[in-house]
């Protein structure tokens, strides 16, 4: 499953991940609906993306808990769900085009940026 970058990510005035690059990321985990009105689940992982010098960074979705990252580093980054094929009919979950997900950097990365 791909998403997209909807905003460039700005370190120090310099693009380090431009707007539109391709996030990848996978389904976790999905339940479709059931009988007694029980909606179906559907839970996404989201994985990498890259960096303007080719380099592969890790990443990670919030999970909308706040005030315990400790890490100074950290890049917030927000990604765009592209619907390739991940839709369900009727009542089981589903993840509207273009639905925001706030990501953060999994990792530490010095990236070569061009000027």
């Amino acid at each position: 499953m791909t998403f997209k970058v909807a905003e460039a990510v700005v370190v120090n005035g310099h693009v380090v991940i431009p707007k539109d690059t391709i996030v990848k990321g996978s389904v976790a985990g999905a339940e479709k609906s059931s009988r007694m009105g029980k909606s179906g689940k559907l839970s996404i992982r989201i994985e990498s993306t890259t960096t303007v010098d080719g380099q592969k960074l890790r990443l990670r979705a919030s999970r909308g808990k706040t005030g315990d990252d400790k890490t100074g580093t950290t890049v917030a980054l927000t990604v765009l769900f592209d619907p390739l094929g991940l839709l369900k009919k009727g009542k089981d979950a589903k993840i509207k085009p273009g639905t925001r997900i706030k990501v953060y950097t999994d990792e530490e990365k010095v990236v070569r940026v061009s000027g």
